[in-house]
């Protein structure tokens, strides 16, 4: 077979193609189920994010609360424990959103497409380039399951931020809090990278359609 595969990996191709084959039409509905619960995960990055920013400006501004001398009042090491548990279980509650819209009976012949091949296959679709009739398929539930991944790995990367600026509230310091904006600018890049990235393997998926999947 010609294409993204080299000769090394035909025998995973030909197991995951087996394990697609074996599966019933993909029902309707599941891609807008799909697509919602991507949205529903960057709404929540989006927020998570936010949340970091008008935390960290509110500590900042608020008088002495970064340099002041004494102890840190209880409201701010209960609003800093707070948020330092939120930023720790977003991650979980975009895990669940996840699992609620993911079939992973439907994305297992992916799991035979580790390393070369899953990797050209995403390049393929994510720059363009032209794969052969027979590999659309594989591609397809490849970019599905990349996109499905991605949209826990955003929060994760939203979430990190949340949880630093927390930690930075309930102990107060200047390089805390200059940490906490490196990173919140760092994720601030990677969202953006993600959401670009995620733009083209959607545009891979409008481009090329399953349209078997109700004639199987």
């Amino acid at each position: 077979m010609s294409g993204p595969l080299g000769d090394d990996d035909r025998d995973a191709w030909a197991r995951a193609q087996a394990e697609l084959d074996r599966l019933p039409p993909e029902p309707p509905e599941q891609r807008g189920r799909c697509r919602m619960v991507q949205r529903r995960q960057r709404v929540l990055a989006v927020v998570l994010l936010t949340a970091a920013a008008a935390m960290l400006l509110f500590v900042v501004v608020a008088d002495g609360a970064v340099t002041g001398p004494g102890e840190v009042p209880r409201w701010q090491r209960a609003t800093g424990l707070a948020v330092l548990v939120a930023g720790f279980g977003a991650p979980l509650l975009a895990m669940g959103i996840g699992g609620a819209g993911h079939d992973h009976a439907r994305h297992r012949p992916v799991e035979w497409l580790t390393g070369a091949p899953r990797r050209a296959l995403l390049r393929a679709a994510r720059t363009g380039s032209p794969l052969e009739e027979q590999q659309l398929p594989l591609a397809r539930l490849a970019v599905r399951t990349h996109l499905a991944a991605q949209g826990i790995r955003s929060v994760q990367v939203a979430a990190l931020p949340l949880a630093l600026t927390g930690s930075a509230v309930t102990h107060p310091e200047p390089v805390a809090f200059g940490l906490v904006v490196v990173i919140l600018v760092a994720s601030v890049a990677a969202l953006t990278h993600l959401r670009r990235d995620a733009r083209r393997f959607q545009r891979f998926l409008d481009e090329h359609p399953d349209l078997t999947s109700g004639s199987r």
